[in-house]
């Protein structure tokens, strides 16, 4: 957000927007204002003052915050394997087996986030880049700020079995990309995505689905 001028109460966006505000045909378009002082107003909700590390929480009636656990990511990804297609070097034969990656922060740049939908160009709390015959295989993905898992255009033979992502800011698990490919070999091809369990997602990206494919 740009600096609004002084005293107009005006809060100016400055990144760009692939959709116009509003949207051709609305009268007006929602909007999500995070971490404002002023809108910490009701149960369930909290606001973090980073110049001075306090942390404000209105807690539910049922909770009680002598007893709760609060954690803060450290991390913006929690798996990031990287190859190279155009080298010849891929990220081959990794496989996570009944792990639990729990954890994973996103912050928003300073120029802002818009994406098409689906939210198809935000990355994963697990992302591989130029990957083949890697494995996730019965494990856990949950509280994490992005898509879950994220297998490039790069990326192909890949299995996402038995996986249990849960309690997402994007979606569950994104696979290519949503630009045109160069060429044939660069299309995230035989990925498997089989028999997971994919909910409570969409929380910061509302627009993130459970499985997004694109050219794949």
């Amino acid at each position: 957000m740009s600096t609004p001028p002084p005293r107009t109460h005006l809060a100016i966006l400055g990144g760009p927007a692939v959709w116009s505000l509003p949207k051709e045909g609305m009268a007006t378009s929602p909007y999500i204002v995070l971490n404002h002082p002023g809108a910490c107003d009701a149960p369930g909700e909290w606001q973090l003052n980073r110049e001075t590390g306090e942390l404000k929480i209105i807690p539910f009636a049922t909770e009680n915050l002598a007893r709760a656990e609060i954690v803060a990511p450290a991390l913006q990804q929690l798996v990031a394997a990287q190859g190279d297609a155009e080298a010849g070097r891929y990220v081959e034969y990794v496989s996570f087996k009944g792990l639990a990656f729990q954890h994973a922060g996103w912050d928003l740049p300073p120029e802002g986030f818009s994406t098409p939908q689906a939210a198809c160009k935000l990355g994963g709390s697990l992302e591989f880049r130029a990957a083949r015959h890697c494995t996730l295989n019965g494990c856990e993905i949950a509280h994490v700020d992005r898509y879950g898992a994220y297998f490039d255009a790069d990326s192909s033979y890949n299995t996402i079995q038995q996986c249990h992502f849960h309690d997402l800011g994007g979606g569950g698990v994104r696979l290519g990309d949503p630009d045109r490919p160069k060429s044939f070999d660069r299309v995230a091809s035989h990925n498997r995505v089989d028999n997971n369990f994919i909910h409570d997602g969409g929380h910061t990206n509302p627009g993130a689905t459970g499985i997004f494919l694109a050219y794949s």
